[in-house]
């Protein structure tokens, strides 16, 4: 039920790479790897994450004296398409998201790791390490803050020898002007007409998943 609820809707991970699609960027791989790729891939990074995440949650509720509750996939109420899956729930208005990178495993300290290009997806900020706004990561934090109409991400980043947490708030002005337009569209003209009439099944061939009018005109006025 979980999954097909999860495959008919775009989801707050996948969010970052749809936004910041290129006009002329083909939408076949993406609609292809929403529906019919395999979530079967077990990476000793993605193992590692999974092995790790129930210690980060601990750790973040002793360190902040907050109760963690977790969660299955929260439906977006304006838009029923999109869908998240924070990693617990805090109160009313907060909600909480656990990065456990392998990359900085064995790093000292999280400026350390962000210092020595472990973690991409960081800066240092005095002394602190902050999540780029430019990141997938961050167009993640911001879709499970709409879908489920809460205010404030506590985005951790959680190792054996440390842990990062930063307090990321909604930014109504960043989700108007970079995320809502993009993903209304995609799903509309790139993900529902495969849903509703699938192409890719009838000779398993990529190829065959419709590419919108829009991004064909661009296509063309690239190759001019």
């Amino acid at each position: 039920m979980w999954y097909n609820e999860r495959k008919i809707r775009l989801t707050a991970s996948r969010f970052g790479k749809i936004c910041k699609m290129r006009s002329n960027t083909s939408c076949k791989n993406v609609v292809h790897n929403i529906l019919y790729a395999s979530d079967s891939l077990q990476t000793k990074s993605v193992q590692y994450g999974r092995e790790m995440e129930t210690l980060a949650r601990q750790k973040f509720e002793q360190l902040s004296k907050e109760k963690v509750y977790e969660n299955g996939l929260i439906i977006d109420p304006e838009f029923p398409f999109l869908a998240a899956s924070p990693d617990g729930l805090i109160g009313e208005h907060y909600l909480l998201e656990i990065k456990c990178p392998y990359s900085a495993r064995d790093s000292n300290d999280a400026i350390e790791a962000v210092n020595s290009k472990l973690l991409q997806y960081c800066k240092v900020e005095g002394q602190e390490i902050k999540l780029k706004k430019e990141h997938v990561y961050y167009y993640q934090i911001m879709g499970q803050l709409h879908a489920t109409k809460r205010k404030k991400c506590f985005f951790v980043i959680y190792t054996a020898k440390w842990i990062s947490i930063e307090e990321i708030y909604f930014d109504q002005s960043f989700w108007d002007s970079k995320m809502s337009e993009p993903l209304q569209t995609f799903y509309m003209k790139s993900l529902l007409p495969e849903i509703i009439d699938p192409q890719f099944p009838k000779r398993m061939m990529k190829s065959d998943i419709r590419e919108p009018d829009h991004i064909k005109k661009k296509m063309i006025i690239k190759k001019k």
